[in-house]
């Protein structure tokens, strides 16, 4: 019988050199690996239909965005990065990158006249068939006014009136309830797709219908803000003032989550990528929940715990995970965003304690063993550092970075390796070779960036 694999391996990397000839030859690396992960990609079996295909997570869906990442990290064009829920894409692409573009177009599939009802909960496009094609279209129209443009804009709309509409829990199966405002299935997961929607479109000319859907962004801060409000409150009537924050969401039953996918790192990062006039009455709020949860960190050694009460209990689970759904690379990303917004970052003071210690549990603890992926995996722990770099226009989280963006080669499926698990979804977005190579090209932009010595977008 095979020994079960440990959380993680112990980190005998050496930090990498930063210099720029250091990170030129890395960046070779970097484009190398990206080019094979997406000509690997590409073999893999197309379906047509919205309902087969699967969504961004773990479908095929999540395959297009490294195809997109190819075209411009091998034709540096513009960006394609990821912050919080780790996916940036872009209409735009050159003649040279066509093939790459086709490649794409193919693993989208065209629109169903179908009626699919919204479930409770579940109004990400990262975890909805439906909503993550009408995304993606929307993400590639050339056409700004065309139907099926029109088609899709309605269905986002019709979205956002639903999760405006939701409570802040909906029952999961007969025996559970969750929260409905997490990146990976709830309503932060759809602001953040209006924003980069918003993002690819802000020519100052929005269509009517474009103006509308739009609108539904200050809408879903407030109701978020306000659910975060009430669960805080919530929390307390159940616990106590003692480790109460100033917003708090329901994760699972009675447990509220911090993570980057499953709890508030991940929603306040969300929130931070909205305009400053978008958030700007909510800032105190924001702002102390930051310097609550970096305060949590220190206390918990650089851990991020899952959630609040601790689940599992620390019986169950003697080390804390550390991945960028649920531990520090949460926090980290948090702080990358944070330092976004001139007046969030004015008022949190000094945040190296809390970005020193986070570093040293993800260096030490962050080579898993479940593998490459960005949601369970060393990509996601890697991206961190890299959206930090990004953010301070430095290179001081590369050297942690590179040595990480480096051993995902050895995972699978980019190489039979025992010491890895094979991912559920091998070549997905959140836990397959798709992630891991859009971390690749993501990095390959921020050190050409840095190289140039400008910040980059994400």
């Amino acid at each position: 019988m095979t020994s079960p694999l440990p959380q993680f391996y112990p980190n005998t990397l050496r930090t990498a050199g930063t210099t720029d000839e250091a990170l030129r030859s890395t960046l070779s690396e970097l484009r190398d690996a990206v080019e094979g992960a997406a000509q690997r990609i590409e073999e893999q079996p197309i379906v047509n239909s919205e309902q087969e295909c699967g969504d961004i997570f773990d479908g095929q869906l999540g395959k297009y965005p490294v195809l997109i990442s190819a075209i411009y990290q091998l034709a540096q064009n513009r960006p394609l990065g990821i912050a919080v829920l780790y996916l940036y894409l872009s209409r735009h692409a050159t003649s040279g990158a066509q093939h790459y573009l086709t490649a794409a177009r193919r693993r989208i599939p065209d629109r169903s006249e179908k009626k699919w009802p919204f479930l409770p909960g579940k109004c990400s496009p990262l975890t909805s068939e439906k909503l993550a094609s009408a995304f993606l279209r929307l993400g590639l129209a050339k056409e700004a006014d065309s139907e099926d443009v029109h088609h899709d804009l309605a269905l986002l709309q019709e979205a956002a009136e639903f999760a405006l509409q939701q409570p802040d829990t909906v029952p999961l199966g007969t025996k559970h309830t969750k929260g409905t405002d997490e990146v990976l299935t709830g309503r932060a997961g759809l602001l953040w797709s209006l924003l980069l929607l918003r993002d690819w479109w802000d020519d100052g000319d929005f269509s009517s219908m474009r103006r509308d859907v739009f609108a539904a962004i200050p809408k879903l801060v407030n109701v978020i803000i306000e659910a975060g409000l009430r669960s805080s409150e919530k929390y307390a009537s159940a616990n106590g003032e003692s480790g109460r924050q100033a917003l708090m969401w329901t994760w699972l039953n009675d447990f509220y989550g911090f993570g980057g996918m499953h709890g508030s790192t991940g929603i306040l990062s969300v929130l931070l990528c909205c305009k400053s006039e978008e958030i700007e009455s909510y800032l105190p709020q924001i702002t102390d929940s930051i310097k609550q949860l970096s305060e949590l960190t220190v206390s918990s050694d650089g851990h991020l715990p899952m959630s609040s009460p601790p689940w599992p209990s620390p019986k169950t689970r003697t080390s804390p995970l550390v991945q960028i759904c649920h531990g520090a690379p949460g926090i980290l990303l948090l702080l990358a965003c944070a330092m976004r917004q001139p007046s969030v970052r004015t008022s949190l003071g000094d945040i190296h304690d809390v970005v020193d210690l986070a570093t040293k549990r993800v260096w030490e603890e962050g080579l898993l063993s479940k593998g490459g992926g960005v949601c369970h995996g060393i990509a996601g722990n890697a991206l961190s550092w890299v959206i930090l770099a990004s953010a301070e226009g430095e290179t001081s989280h590369l050297q942690y970075a590179l040595p990480f963006l480096l051993w995902m080669r050895e995972t699978q499926p980019s190489k039979e390796n025992e010491e890895f698990r094979m991912p559920d979804h091998p070549y997905s977005l959140f836990e397959g070779l798709a992630g891991t190579a859009l971390v690749w090209a993501y990095s390959c932009n921020v050190i050409e960036d840095i190289l140039g010595r400008h910040k980059p977008t994400i």
